[in-house]
Formats: C-alpha cells, structure tokens, sequence
C-alpha cells in the first residue's frame, strides 16, 4: 500500500515538472559592448536581463547618457559607458568620430576668428616648430588638415586664462602665402591674447601632427 501512495507521489511530481519545467536565469548583458558614433548622433543602449539600472559616463563631455541609457554623442574622443546592476558594472567603449555633415554648425562655433570653416578652407598646411624654431612636423593632406584643426576649433575658447611657460608654436599657412603663427600649451595665445582651453588639447594636436605628417 504503500508503496502504490509513493508511486502515485513520484507520478504527480512528474506531470508537474513536466507542465511547468524549470527556467534557467537568463544572463545579464549589454546590447552593445563597442560602439562608433558620429558627433551629434544617439543611440540606445539595454542592459538586458536586468532591473534597477544605473547609467554613467566616463567623460560627459565627449559623450552623455541618460537614465534610460540613451547615449548622445558630443564631440570626438573616446569614452566609457556603464551600466551598473545590483553590485555588477557592465561596460561599452564607444568612440565618437567627426560627422562631417554637421561640422559647419556644430564643430567650428568659438569666440575667435580663427577656427571657422571660412579660414579652414583656405589652409595650406600646418606646421609644429619646436622651442628653436625649426619644423618639426608639417601637415598637408587634406583629411589631416580637417582633423587637426577640428580639435583646436570644437574648444570653446575664453579669453583671459592663465599664463603658462611653455608651449610649442603652431603656424597655418594658406595657399595665398600668408600665415599665422600661434602658441599651444595649458592655454592658447593668439595675437597676444591668452584663451584658457582643455590641458589635453596639447598632447592631442601633437599626436595628430605627428600621425599626418608628410614623411
């Protein structure tokens, strides 16, 4: 007897396991671990799988992202957009490109007369002289052009910042033979007047100066 009761146990249990099986944990991710985005463009991001999501940004200013995890794109550079999940941190390295179609309006807005696309098109090269006074690198091509004076020119300027020691000395030559010399370090001097800018506006042009070079 009863061993028919526990039979008739063991089948129950069985139609049970069968009409509602167990369901394994789905596993939490990102939509997108690696993205590339153009300035101004946005995209959703989902941590999937997951409640109660915290968004950030490792660099607000190059690109944003909101409580939903929208991200907007700001200017170029790369960033690290996270999604943090209980104690989990899920990561997405997003680099922001130049969109060419928006540059007129977006890229080249600053308070000087300098960095305007009326005087990008009439540039020649630019040239980086070291402390005596001898080029260093000189850039021709027209994608290096673009991209170099894109990073002086998305800086908002402010005139009146902090003298520094220092410095190296850029020059934009236009194809009617002038130019115009400047000074780059903490701060940007143009025509003796000082514009304070971001620190690593330096190390950038450089590296772009060196990367475009005619070799």
């Amino acid at each position: 007897m009863k061993n028919r009761k526990f039979v008739t146990f063991f089948m129950v249990l069985l139609c049970l396991s069968a009409e509602f099986p167990c369901v394994a944990k789905e596993k939490v991710r990102l939509n997108y671990t690696k993205l590339t985005l153009k300035v101004g463009q946005i995209k959703k991001m989902k941590l999937k799988n997951a409640k109660q999501i915290k968004w950030s940004s490792t660099n607000k200013s190059i690109a944003k992202v909101d409580k939903k995890g929208k991200i907007t794109a700001e200017k170029v550079g790369n960033v690290v957009i996270m999604a943090k999940s209980g104690r989990q941190r899920y990561r997405c390295k997003v680099k922001v490109t130049m969109n060419k179609r928006t540059y007129k309006s977006q890229q080249l807005v600053v308070n000087n007369d300098i960095f305007t696309l009326k005087m990008y098109k009439k540039i020649r090269s630019i040239i980086l002289y070291e402390a005596g006074g001898s080029p260093m690198y000189t850039v021709t091509s027209k994608n290096g052009i673009f991209r170099i004076f894109t990073l002086l020119s998305e800086r908002k300027l402010m005139q009146d910042g902090e003298m520094f020691d220092g410095g190296c000395s850029i020059c934009l030559k236009y194809f009617n033979g002038k130019s115009y010399k400047f000074t780059l370090g903490r701060n940007l001097i143009i025509g003796g007047k000082v514009y304070s800018m971001d620190k690593q506006v330096v190390n950038n042009v450089v590296s772009m100066l060196k990367k475009y070079s005619n070799k």
